[in-house]
């Protein structure tokens, strides 16, 4: 373990205290006070992302002269991502740009702005593996999932997030996933904001006052073949859970100090070890020693900004498993009976497909209808279709839910109502899903 005050030295070819240049390399990205960006070759590595405002990492191949490009409206920058040619920014004054780098230095980012006081990110990943990367960043209670068209969706938060979201491939299906931290819980979601199976995860037990202060690393850390995503509290700890949600041996660690910046994951010279590396928010950095080696395709987010070129983009190169075409069918409403102002259907289809919803009440009345493409529809992971559920009275209602491999019927209450079985030619089955009772009817 090392334990070094920061005031009293640089970090070697690191960074300086005032996060200063200090190493020619790849590409760093400054801002100016009239808003444009010029990219430049220099080299910057962060370990827990004490570094000025201005200057933001990018990397790029055959960097050649300079690539400019202007954020139309902006107070200034405060931090981007970048994949390949595509570049996302969050402005001073929490609006979105995104667009494309060009050698024109009249070329402009097209802005989205937000209502939001905070704003976290961006982060750039490719969640549906269309080689098309979405943009996404967090505000006060909320995530955002911008397409480079600027059509978006949202997911509500039900707390405040801890800093920018991450990615990772968490289940190894060969799609990605956004790893968040709220102040006390640990969250992953695929494309369209869909909750991955398991999470969140809650801290393990303990102070029921401690909080997550950290945003999240995703690595294999006790080469077991699987990532771990850790993270730091409030109680000076290091947690760190697998893909299930259950604490990764050895964890929660005690480290030395409050810690509000990512960790770092980092491979040691000598013996070829990993060791995690934090910054206090007291101005020291501490090292420690995790004994253990890791897979390079188990190396996915070690770091701020995803790695040292500072991208904060996952590429799709990162990714070593298969992506997964098949898997049990399900489809299902949750939760049941609907209690809020949306129900929501989860399908995982076996296979292609397109998929339709109808929802109709007890008397035959229609009251939803949805239809999604084949091209809409990913075979083999989680799929969901939110119905608004603000006009609907309590009472018992059918939904159909009909795709290629098999159609569903669903009897699906609205507040307190309680499930009503088939009989006869229809197979009934009841099961606990987000903690609800729900029965899926099979038509054989």
């Amino acid at each position: 373990m090392t334990d070094t005050r920061l005031d009293e030295i640089s970090i070697g070819p690191l960074i300086s205290i005032d996060g200063t240049i200090l190493e020619e390399g790849n590409t760093i990205v400054t801002d100016t006070p009239d808003g444009l960006i010029a990219l430049m070759t220099y080299k910057h590595i962060d370990l827990g992302g004490r570094v000025s405002s201005r200057i933001l990492g990018y990397s790029i191949d055959a960097l050649w002269d300079q690539y400019y490009t202007k954020l139309l409206d902006s107070t200034g920058v405060n931090s981007l991502a970048a994949a390949h040619d595509y570049l996302a920014a969050l402005g001073a004054n929490n609006t979105l740009y995104i667009g494309y780098f060009s050698t024109a230095s009249s070329f402009s980012m097209f802005p989205y702005p937000t209502d939001a006081d905070t704003t976290l990110g961006p982060l750039m990943v490719d969640l549906d593996r269309d080689d098309t990367y979405e943009t996404v960043f967090t505000t006060d209670r909320e995530l955002l999932i911008f397409s480079s068209d600027g059509t978006y969706e949202r997911t509500s938060l039900p707390d405040e997030p801890v800093g920018s979201p991450v990615a990772a491939d968490i289940d190894s299906d060969g799609y990605p996933e956004i790893i968040l931290c709220t102040t006390r819980q640990v969250y992953g979601f695929r494309t369209g904001g869909i909750l991955v199976e398991n999470f969140p995860f809650d801290l393990p037990p303990g102070d029921d006052n401690e909080t997550i202060t950290s945003p999240p690393v995703v690595v294999d850390l006790n080469n077991d073949g699987k990532l771990d995503i850790a993270c730091a509290t409030s109680n000076m700890r290091l947690v760190s859970f697998d893909p299930s949600g259950y604490p990764t041996p050895g964890f929660p660690m005690t480290i030395s100090g409050t810690v509000s910046s990512s960790p770092c994951i980092f491979k040691l010279s000598g013996s070829g070890d990993i060791a995690v590396a934090y910054i206090t928010t007291d101005g020291r950095l501490m090292a420690h020693d995790l004994m253990t080696t890791v897979e390079d395709e188990l190396y996915q987010w070690p770091m701020w900004k995803g790695g040292p070129e500072l991208t904060s983009a996952f590429m799709n190169s990162k990714i070593t498993s298969d992506v997964r075409t098949s898997a049990p069918f399900e489809a299902f409403c949750y939760p049941n009976p609907i209690t809020g102002s949306f129900g929501t259907f989860r399908i995982i289809p076996s296979g292609p497909t397109d998929c339709s919803i109808t929802v109709y009440t007890a008397d035959g009345n229609k009251v939803f209808d949805s239809y999604l493409s084949q091209n809409e529809i990913i075979p083999g992971v989680a799929n969901e279709v939110r119905m608004n559920a603000t006009n609907l009275s309590s009472g018992l209602y059918i939904a159909k839910i009909k795709t290629s491999q098999k159609t569903i019927i669903n009897k699906c209450g609205r507040e307190l109502i309680k499930w009503i079985g088939f009989e006869g030619e229809f197979e009934v089955k009841s099961e606990k899903v987000a903690g609800a009772d729900r029965k899926v009817i099979y038509i054989k």
